[in-house]
């Protein structure tokens, strides 16, 4: 083929990368992705690109649990485990991008012949039931 290095074969090799994600709610979950790789992608010392995969559901305040791999095995690389924390609502807008944050927040005082209940920061159009247990 013209333009390809002297001695490289022909064919572009490839792998496929699998991407398994597991949360404690739910059994895990695999993705396959082929990849086509450059002739001298062995010799480079860059990166070869980057992947975003936006399909594993991640729990608020939740876990999800990632193994990536190369297969077949390739000499040069290994296995990338990482964990990725879902969302909360302590970042300062999860109460605008996240619907289970917008609740109302509860206090209480406590005195010697009573005990005072305040709720604050209603969102505004919800509506919520509060059970109050004695």
């Amino acid at each position: 083929s013209k333009g390809l290095p002297k001695g490289h074969p022909k064919k572009i090799p490839r792998t496929h990368i699998l991407l398994m994600a597991e949360t404690y709610s739910s059994p895990p979950r695999c993705v396959e992705v082929e990849v086509w790789l450059s002739y001298d992608w062995e010799s480079q010392n860059n990166s070869l690109g980057s992947l975003q995969y936006n399909c594993f559901p991640v729990a608020l305040n939740g876990e999800l649990h990632l193994r990536v791999f190369m297969w077949p095995h390739y000499h040069s690389t290994g296995v990338l485990q990482a964990t990725h924390h879902g969302p909360d609502c302590t970042w300062p807008k999860a109460t605008d991008a996240i619907h289970l944050c917008q609740v109302p927040s509860l206090d209480t005082s406590v005195g010697l012949q009573s005990a005072i209940l305040h709720v604050q920061n209603i969102p505004i159009g919800l509506h919520f039931k509060l059970w109050l247990y004695l």
